[in-house]
């Protein structure tokens, strides 16, 4: 098992004049983008049912800071896709999603302790 926690969103922007194009988050990463690539996601019966999987848990995400218990294939998947896309990513993309590779990368082997709120006395 790992545990992945999803990175906050960022912003993409122009290269030469520096405007924001648009948010992109991580959860539409994964839903738009890597679980689209055939490669990985498509060949056969074992690849399908891992598809099925991450679309149910990426779907039921809240957003940024949402930890996802993913099986150790299912997240090697994700790796692979983001490692070795069948199609390049648009560089203009690319070159603002640092952090969304980097969690993918370091998903923890152990589930992350949980968050406890200050109580009012």
């Amino acid at each position: 098992m790992k545990w992945l926690t999803i990175p906050a969103d960022v912003e993409i922007r122009d290269f030469f004049t520096d405007e924001k194009i648009r948010d992109f988050s991580f959860k539409e990463f994964v839903l738009k983008s890597l679980l689209c690539d055939p490669a990985f996601f498509g060949k056969n019966a074992e690849d399908i049912a891992s598809s099925v999987e991450l679309v149910r848990l990426f779907r039921g995400c809240k957003g940024p800071g949402d930890v996802l218990p993913l099986e150790r294939e299912d997240w090697k998947r994700l790796c692979d896709a983001a490692e070795r896309p069948s199609n390049p990513f648009f560089p203009q993309f690319a070159a603002f999603m640092g952090t969304f590779f980097a969690a993918l990368k370091h998903a923890s082997d152990t589930k992350p302790e949980a968050k406890t709120e200050l109580q009012a006395v």
